[in-house]
């Protein structure tokens, strides 16, 4: 995500505190800490949530977020995660996202120095796997679609993501996914629309199987 913490406030990468006036020429990848990319996946999630019915890139934005907090912020990423599990339950509370938007926002006035150990939440990973493939398949097409001049440094991501999310029981959706991966690869994707159509497969699957039960 473009965001000024790529040339100077902190080098989130490495969670240690940089004097304003040093410029730091690392780009901020998708899966990198740091407060001011959350802040603006939030920011644009909130803005997705009041313009967009379908609220699927809404929730890929809040994962994005919540990426960008999981090792350094894990309280606050463990609230914006709160948010999916609410999606997911149909349970959307805009008040609460709000909250989250200001939580957020109030960590770029955070300095943050000499931290010794970095680990992911990882907290996809308690999610229904067909919930979690559907995840992984709306972030990719965030980072495909809506991440001008970050392609480069999105496309291992985007791949990445798509073959995580090929981790499911359901054969033709790993081929689609596979073949959707392929593509980009080539850099021969026609439509990116494909990324919400395949999701919203995914999702559908699993609930249809979750009213049987």
């Amino acid at each position: 995500m473009a965001c000024n913490c790529s040339k100077e406030h902190y080098n989130f990468d490495k969670a240690q505190y940089l004097d304003f006036n040093h410029l730091y020429s690392h780009i901020i990848e998708p899966f990198d800490s740091c407060p001011y990319c959350a802040t603006k996946h939030i920011g644009y999630a909130l803005v997705l949530f009041d313009e967009v019915k379908d609220k699927s890139r809404y929730i890929a934005q809040v994962y994005l977020c919540y990426k960008h907090l999981e090792k350094t912020y894990k309280e606050e990423a463990k609230k914006c995660f709160d948010l999916i599990l609410d999606f997911l339950r149909d349970e959307i509370d805009k008040e609460k996202i709000k909250e989250v938007v200001k939580i957020v926002h109030d960590l770029t006035s955070k300095k943050v120095k000499n931290i010794d150990k970095e680990e992911n939440l990882y907290l996809e990973n308690n999610l229904d796997e067909y919930f979690r493939s559907a995840l992984y398949i709306l972030a990719a097409g965030e980072l495909f679609s809506y991440e001008f001049g970050y392609k480069d440094v999105n496309i291992p991501y985007i791949i990445g993501l798509l073959q995580k999310a090929a981790e499911i029981p359901d054969e033709g959706l790993k081929y689609r996914l596979r073949e959707l991966w392929k593509n980009i690869e080539i850099d021969q994707l026609k439509d990116d629309k494909i990324f919400y159509f395949v999701a919203s497969n995914v999702f559908s699957i699993r609930k249809n199987e979750l009213k049987k039960i």
